[in-house]
């Protein structure tokens, strides 16, 4: 059954408002909720606009206070290829299929962000010892952002997947008993 606009608009805005709160609040370093939502967004919205904007969203208020840096390019083609695989993988998704999925995200993101942070910031020699280099500094923020992808991606799901069957239980009430609303 399709859900009716009022319960997208709710979703698309709780996922906004999760995003931005876990920039915002203190976390260890690339261990935001930005790639669960990605994933949901692409699983729910698929490859309409709605699914690429709730995450674009986040990434453009949050970065606005953060602050903008040159690489950002990367991460956001890295969240919109999240965006993707939330709609070619969780289509009809699992517990199983989103812990590959959230690990196919982590590590895309880890793959495109550190080639765009080698080739253009400059704190890396574009050779191959410089992406070698580059590539290791950066396991530590893949261990943080894997650990938050897991950790978010079955947080986010998972209240989704209740809000499901609330809705459910709730239009079923409603239905046995005209007139009574819950």
């Amino acid at each position: 059954m399709r859900e009716n606009t009022t319960e997208q608009v709710k979703l698309f805005l709780g996922l906004i408002g999760f995003g931005l709160l876990s920039r915002f609040l203190p976390h260890p370093p690339n261990s935001t909720a930005l790639g669960a939502i990605a994933l949901l967004a692409g699983s729910h919205f698929g490859m309409r606009w709605l699914g690429f904007l709730a995450p674009l969203v986040v990434l453009v208020l949050s970065d606005l206070i953060i602050g903008f840096h040159n690489s950002m390019i990367y991460v956001y083609a890295s969240v919109a290829l999240s965006v993707a695989l939330g709609h070619w993988c969780l289509k009809r998704w699992s517990w199983r299929k989103l812990i590959g999925t959230s690990f196919l995200s982590s590590f895309s993101f880890f793959l495109i962000t550190n080639l765009g942070v080698w080739f253009s910031s400059g704190l890396y020699p574009v050779n191959t010892e410089g992406l070698l280099r580059c590539f290791v500094m950066a396991i530590p923020f893949f261990q943080t952002q894997l650990f938050g992808d897991l950790m978010f991606a079955g947080i986010v799901f998972g209240i989704y997947q209740l809000a499901q069957r609330v809705s459910i239980l709730k239009r079923r009430s409603s239905s046995a008993f005209p007139g009574r609303h819950i």
